[in-house]
């Protein structure tokens, strides 16, 4: 839920903030959210993708992998990255939607 989140308040500060000074206390407090939720949910378990719920201390409680978590953590890296310039979401944006065009498109083939 933090990369849902961290793009929400992404979102949220740009629209409401045209001074990127007053936007980025939000926008550096979404890219922790977003930089935990990753270091947390990530192969958590030694499982590929992101575990759908960790606790408090990173720890996963839900360990399925459903689509929709890896979307919004696509989303949200485009989104900061957008935002920020910062190469590391648009690598990590890239490693996550290759391997999924990947898979999809050979299928189609």
């Amino acid at each position: 839920h933090g990369m849902e989140w961290a793009r929400l308040i992404t979102q949220w500060a740009t629209s409401t903030y045209t001074d990127a000074a007053l936007a980025a206390p939000y926008i550096e407090a979404a890219e922790n959210l977003y930089n935990r939720a990753v270091s947390d949910a990530w192969n958590a378990d030694g499982a590929p993708g992101i575990a759908y719920t960790t606790d408090w201390n990173g720890k996963p409680v839900v360990h399925d992998r459903m689509h929709w978590v890896l979307m919004e953590a696509i989303n949200t890296s485009a989104v900061l990255y957008a935002v920020t310039k910062k190469e590391k979401y648009a690598q990590e944006y890239a490693e996550a939607v290759v391997p999924i065009s990947l898979r999809f498109t050979s299928r189609i083939t």
